[in-house]
């Protein structure tokens, strides 16, 4: 039994609801809006963002700190003597 094109969109109206986030992520000015409308910003700088640093950030008026990136070097295991060579 073939399906009508009403019914079917009804089909694609109802997976698009059921796919959709319930609580979608904030972004823009919706996500400035929930983090309190910071004016003042600390970006991460290179061997500058340590935990202290942005501690003392924070104490100094600082809203928003953000972490430094992590590198992917800092996270593996050392190379083998053998692949080293290479």
């Amino acid at each position: 039994m073939p399906i009508s094109s009403s019914q079917l969109q009804v089909i694609q109206r109802e997976a698009a609801r059921l796919l959709r986030p319930v609580h979608p992520k904030p972004q823009g000015y919706d996500l400035f809006e929930r983090m309190g409308r910071p004016r003042y910003v600390c970006a991460p700088m290179v061997d500058a963002s340590e935990l202290a640093f942005r501690m003392l950030c924070r104490q100094y008026g600082t809203e928003l700190c953000y972490t430094p990136m992590l590198h992917r070097s800092s996270s593996r295991p050392p190379l083998s003597p053998y692949l080293q060579v290479l």
